[in-house]
C-alpha cells in the first residue's frame, strides 16, 4: 500500500512537533556541508503547521542527486521513526518526512527540490 502526504501528517498528531533548536541546526549544518552541491535554500519553520519547509535548488537536480541528497539529509536529522512520502512534478521533487522518537516527539518536514 502507498501513503500520500496527508497520512504522513496524519501519523504525526499524536506527536509533539513543536520548534527543536536542535533539529534546525542539524538541518543548517547539513546544508552548508553541502554547499558545493547546492546552489541555494531556504529553511523555515511553520508554527501553524508545525513543520519545517525546506526549499533547495541544486547544481545538477536528476532524480539520483535528489534522492542522495534527501537521504542523506534524512540519515543526519532522523530519529528511531521515520517516514516519508515523495511526489514528483514538472517543477519540483518534494518529500514529506515524519519522524519520532519512542517518546512522542518528533518534527515534520517538508523538503522541495526545485528543477532548474
Amino acid at each position: 500500500m502507498f501513503m500520500n502526504k496527508e497520512q504522513v501528517f496524519t501519523m504525526a498528531r499524536d506527536t509533539n512537533c513543536q520548534y527543536d533548536i536542535g533539529i534546525w541546526s542539524d538541518i543548517n549544518a547539513f546544508l552548508e556541508n553541502n554547499e558545493d552541491r547546492i546552489l541555494n535554500w531556504d529553511l523555515k519553520f511553520n508554527e501553524v503547521s508545525l513543520s519545517f519547509y525546506l526549499s533547495i535548488k541544486l547544481e545538477n537536480p536528476d532524480k539520483q542527486n535528489v534522492r542522495s541528497l534527501f537521504q542523506e539529509l534524512v540519515y543526519s536529522t532522523e530519529y528511531t521513526n521515520t517516514i516519508y512520502v515523495r511526489e514528483i512534478s514538472a517543477k519540483s521533487i518534494n518529500y514529506y518526512m515524519f519522524s519520532s522518537t519512542e517518546d512522542k516527539k518528533g518534527f515534520i518536514m517538508e523538503i522541495q527540490f526545485l528543477k532548474a
